[in-house]
């Protein structure tokens, strides 16, 4: 797997001094309908040692920025990875292409 990051996210992470992603599975279930989706977020080195020191399967793949930590759930995970920064006015957020649940 080949991870690659957008430019603007890559000037993002360095000016904001991010320096890894989790991928996470989001899931709520209080409504009529279950809704699962995949959910980036930026961690500290310290959360992410931590989980994938916890024993529960997380792994880290080289990134161009940090380590994109991928959780241990059943999900297809495409030979190259792109994750790139959304913005609208001034919010940000991560969006990916390459994992599918």
């Amino acid at each position: 797997m080949r991870v690659t990051y957008d430019t603007d996210l890559i000037e993002y992470m360095t000016s904001r001094h991010k320096e890894n992603i989790l991928v996470e599975v989001a899931s709520s279930n209080t409504s009529d309908f279950d809704v699962t989706e995949l959910y980036l977020r930026f961690i500290p080195d310290k959360h992410a040692d931590r989980l994938l020191n916890s024993g529960k399967g997380y792994r880290a793949e080289k990134a161009p920025v940090g380590r994109l930590i991928i959780p241990p759930y059943h999900m297809h995970i495409a030979d190259e990875v792109r994750v790139y920064l959304k913005s609208f006015l001034f919010i940000h957020w991560l969006r990916q292409e390459g994992f599918k649940l």
